[in-house]
């Protein structure tokens, strides 16, 4: 991993429009030396299994799992999270995973190229269901 995206985590606290992040996510690309996904936004999965303790294992399985893998595209994912969702919003595309039995979702955004995924929302399925999420996006 490159020493430029050793703190790459950090980089979640900053708000930027969204052309302004995707010319940004686009220029990492071009930097990534990467040959596993890297996870941004660590901190939400962090503060989501605090709440909800019974999330704990299957978000690290689920963390260790993308940390581990290189897809290179939504086919190649699907391969290893089969049920994983891809959501069109605007501009962006967000994919959903189920993580722990069907209890939870991480909505993502994944730049495949630069091999980054990005942390959007960690939820239950029930907060899921009510569709309120999508305007936090």
């Amino acid at each position: 991993m490159s020493k430029f995206f050793a703190h790459a985590e950090n980089c979640t606290k900053i708000i930027l429009p969204l052309k302004i992040f995707k010319k940004v996510v686009d220029f990492l690309s071009t930097l990534a030396d990467n040959e596993r996904m890297i996870v941004v936004g660590k901190d939400k999965l962090i503060k989501f299994f605090k709440k909800h303790s019974d999330a704990k294992s299957p978000v690290l399985r689920w963390l260790k799992t993308v940390e581990q893998s290189s897809w290179t595209s939504f086919a190649e994912l699907k391969r290893t999270f089969g049920p994983a969702d891809m959501l069109s919003g605007g501009e962006r595309s967000y994919i959903i995973f189920n993580i722990g039995g069907n209890k939870y979702r991480l909505v993502t955004a994944i730049n495949f190229k630069g091999q980054l995924v990005i942390i959007e929302i960690a939820m239950t399925h029930a907060e899921y269901s009510k569709d309120l999420w999508k305007g936090r996006l």
